[in-house]
């Protein structure tokens, strides 16, 4: 239970609660950039600095299955109208969920029902994000 005080005025927070994966994979990376930069793992052999070693700077560049993607890379898409009337009952009951959460969560804080463009607004940004979905 470790709070750490971070120099940009967030205050107080439990990072080592909130990010105990990052926290491994960063100290884990960290560590093995120390070892490849200090030369320890020169004499070791190929499978190991393969594994170990932290200096592998085009291995994005050169693996055939890492490219970023673009728009109608396999064709137009194909809309049915099962899929569309599945996807739009979809949204609707994300739409009706998010609304009694809106007034649940300002129930629970204590604070004023939301007024009807607040709502209105909450789910433009869910059907946003639907949308990119």
């Amino acid at each position: 239970r470790v709070a750490v005080l971070l120099p940009f005025g967030a205050g107080r927070v439990r990072v080592f609660e909130l990010f105990p994966v990052l926290w491994a994979i960063v100290c884990t990376w960290l560590m093995a950039f120390i070892l490849t930069e200090s030369g320890a793992y020169d004499d070791a052999s190929g499978e190991r600095q393969a594994a170990c070693r932290s200096d592998h700077t085009d291995v994005l560049q050169s693996s055939p299955w890492f490219y970023i993607p673009y728009p109608l890379q396999w064709g137009a898409p194909i809309l049915k109208p099962a899929s569309i009337l599945t996807m739009a009952s979809g949204a609707l009951a994300a739409m009706i969920e998010s609304t009694g959460d809106y007034y649940a969560c300002a129930r629970m804080a204590g604070a004023p029902t939301p007024p009807a463009y607040v709502i209105s607004r909450g789910v433009g940004a869910e059907g946003l994000g639907c949308c990119m979905a």
